[in-house]
């Protein structure tokens, strides 16, 4: 400070009777009538504020303030989301995220924005810019043909190139989508049209299949009857009502349904925009079915185990059959014609007369045979043409359509070779730098469970045995190029657009029901999220979790300080890690299986505590778009338990990393916070967001709605009352049992 600048701030203490020269000195300033005790007092006065200069920059870590590129970039991210009028104690997501609507708009056509959304566009810039490069000779085959895929839909998009659909009209017509199906004397034949979907199109309609682990042998892979996805288009007619009868709506829809499929495949207009949701207005009848079948598909069925159920073939059919009525669908029928023309092992496999199958949930194909079964069968096979012509509808480029459509349905079917990007754009020394944060959280956890009041020696064992199994990966596949051999290798891309479609999509249904035949092997499975999806996730059946390279971008990670990763990125890997020990991952043992391996007592005491959880969520005042909902503490449990613990963990696992490396400078502008403050401050900040959507989509989320993931998880740990100050009785630090796991 020079002399000036100390002097001025010495003026304004009030203390006037002495100055500073340059080297140090004190010249007295002589005035009648003062005492030589004013002199003494002047100079212990600026002795007592140059120590309280000096204690305060002390208490910032030896004046310590991160100034690089990364923290000045945390710090201006902070700053713009948090509303610091509101008291952190009382509603701590407002004080973290109360301006980040004002200062982040939506750019995008849905009306709402997180930094999933944000992150999630700033990837597939990423993902285009790489599409658009030049080939290079180093690069896996894999990549090219993804670039000339997504080159042939630009130029089908854009009228360079002619538009074929030979190929459409074949698969079209071998399912027999023509209007001669809607006959009364033509048989309903849905295992066959059902199949062909599948084959063709990888479609599913009343019921999802898939491959999915033995949940007594996680070494082996069964077939998985599941819920069916509810599609967007769906819910965006929930408000049509029409008067006319299926006498007269056959007609109708007969007459749409031609000219639709005329202007599909014939193309004899030039420009053409086909509304195939129209088909649902031509009946009364079909429009209801279509509501009862969302309705069904969108019931997430909380009170059932998530673990898929082992049946026999036999005993499949006997469910069907005893809910169904006329609607009568034959299992071994259905099997044969998807499988006959597949690989002859897999045919046998899922053809033996006592083969397992895998159901999701039972009570979901009990609600939906029983509605078909309520349902006439012209309605039926209306239903089904509906949803080929949708498929088909979904595949073609047509006038409105541009980059984004190519980008979106390149990303769809070759989403790992897009993801590809993300080795290019992310280094090793990320992925290097985060798995040592996981090995930090492990430890944690083990410190954690050693810690454990209660809880037996038996007990603590088991849980560590499996932890000692656990996998994890991150970024993207250290097996990449390999990976991309295995997907993509046998795959031929064309400048046709409509056949690349059905050839990848074709493609994709044999790789897995390829995955019939082989012992699982988590290191060469596909990712079930690619690296440039904006995710984390993980596989009980695995005991395996993956956090993919697009979620370690800013602001989620490289934030410039440890304090704000780990409140971040670190309550992310902990969040994935706690669900091997939530409420469904806790039946699984240490290699993927559901058996019996905690004790009985330990059982019991993890039941009340889960009961504290969700008696503490259940029924929490939800406002979205001005509509208040109750959140469902039984269907959100898991993911409470694992934001609830991960957050501990994590945070157990940040103070050991300050006692290592000592304590680590603040952000410039939020130097008041301390880094234990700003750990906190960092994990909500990722749940910043607003939505006025459908709010029944957040209320149908396993996951709490963000500002729930803050509050609640936030008022149920002591450490951030502790760290905020927040008095007992606050809102943020209420007088209720804190529902802790561990």
């Amino acid at each position: 400070m020079d002399e000036y600048k100390f002097q001025e701030s010495v003026e304004r203490k009030g203390i006037n009777s002495f100055t500073i020269t340059q080297n140090g000195k004190v010249i007295l300033k002589n005035k009648k009538g003062k005492q030589r005790i004013i002199i003494f007092s002047a100079v212990a006065a600026l002795a007592l504020f140059v120590f309280a200069i000096f204690i305060y920059y002390k208490s910032f870590d030896n004046n310590a303030v991160c100034m690089t590129k990364s923290c000045l970039k945390s710090s201006v991210n902070l700053i713009e989301c948090m509303n610091d009028t509101i008291d952190p104690c009382e509603d701590f997501y407002e004080f973290a995220c109360g301006s980040f609507e004002e200062n982040h708009p939506s750019f995008t056509a849905s009306n709402e924005n997180s930094w999933d959304t944000i992150l999630t566009q700033k990837a597939s810039a990423i993902v285009k810019r790489f599409l658009e490069e030049e080939n290079k000779e180093n690069e896996p085959e894999a990549i090219h043909k993804t670039r000339k895929f997504y080159q042939s839909c630009l130029d089908a998009v854009t009228g360079k190139m002619d538009k074929k659909f030979n190929t459409l009209k074949n698969v079209w017509m071998d399912i027999g989508l023509d209007t001669d199906y809607l006959d009364d004397s033509v048989p309903l034949d849905v295992e066959r049209v059902l199949a062909k979907y599948k084959s063709n199109l990888n479609l599913d309609i009343f019921f999802g299949l898939n491959v999915y682990d033995d949940p007594r042998n996680s070494s082996r892979t069964l077939l998985v009857v599941h819920q069916t996805d509810v599609l967007p288009y769906s819910k965006n007619r929930i408000n049509i009502v029409t008067d006319e009868s299926i006498t007269v709506g056959i007609p109708k829809y007969i007459d749409l349904y031609e000219s639709l499929v005329d202007l599909m495949l014939n193309r004899t207009q030039r420009c053409w925009n086909p509304r195939v949701q129209d088909l649902l207005s031509t009946s009364q009848e079909l429009y209801d079915l279509s509501r009862k079948l969302i309705g069904v598909k969108e019931y997430s069925y909380p009170n059932k185990s998530y673990i898929p159920e082992v049946f026999t073939i036999g005993r499949l059919q006997k469910l069907t059959d005893q809910f169904g009525g006329h609607f009568q669908f034959n299992w071994t029928t259905f099997m044969r014609e998807l499988f006959g023309s597949t690989d002859p092992e897999v045919y046998r496999l899922v053809n033996e007369d006592d083969r397992d199958i895998l159901v999701y949930n039972k009570y979901y194909l009990i609600d939906v045979f029983s509605i078909l079964a309520n349902t006439t069968k012209a309605v039926i096979k209306m239903s089904v043409l509906e949803h080929g012509l949708r498929a088909i509808d979904n595949i073609l480029p047509i006038a409105k359509m541009d980059d984004k459509y190519c980008m979106t349905i390149t990303k769809d079917l070759f989403n790992m070779a897009t993801g590809y990007a993300f080795k290019n754009a992310q280094n090793d020394d990320t992925k290097i730098a985060v798995n040592r944060m996981v090995d930090s959280i492990v430890s944690a956890f083990r410190k954690m469970i050693g810690d454990a009041r209660g809880m037996d020696d038996k007990t603590k064992t088991a849980i560590l045995r499996k932890q000692n199994h656990l996998k994890w990966f991150i970024g993207y596949p250290d097996n990449y190029e390999h990976m991309l051999d295995q997907l993509y290798g046998e795959l031929k891309v064309t400048e046709d657009h409509a056949q690349n479609v059905l050839s990848i999509t074709r493609h994709q249904v044999k790789l897995l029901w390829r995955e019939l035949l082989n012992t699982t092997d988590v290191e060469f499975m596909e990712w079930e999220v690619p690296p440039d999806e904006v995710n984390a996730y993980n596989l009980n059946s695995r005991v395996a979790f993956f956090m993919s390279a697009a979620i370690l971008q800013s602001p989620l990670y490289y934030n410039g300080v440890q304090s704000i990763d780990y409140g971040i990125t670190g309550s992310t890997i902990g969040h994935e890690m706690t669900h091997n020990y939530d409420n469904t991952g806790r039946l699984f043992n240490e290699l993927g299986n559901v058996q019996p391996w905690l004790t009985d007592k330990f059982n019991k005491e993890y039941k009340r505590k889960i009961n504290c959880l969700i008696n503490h969520y259940d029924g929490t005042p939800v406002t979205i778009n001005n509509q208040t909902f109750k959140l469902d503490g039984v269907l959100t449990l898991d993911e409470n338990i694992a934001d609830l613990v991960g957050l501990k963990q994590a945070y157990l696992a940040y103070q050991s990393f300050v006692k290592v490396h000592g304590k680590e400078p603040r952000l410039p502008g939020l130097e008041r916070y301390t880094n234990e403050q700003l750990f906190f401050l960092g994990y909500a900040n990722q749940y910043c967001n607003f939505y006025y959507e459908d709010p029944q989509d957040e209320m149908e989320n396993v996951h709490s709605p963000k500002t729930v993931r803050v509050r609640s998880v936030l008022s149920l740990l002591p450490e951030f009352a502790d760290v905020w100050s927040c008095p007992v009785g606050s809102k943020m630090n209420p007088k209720v049992e804190k529902c802790q796991i561990w």
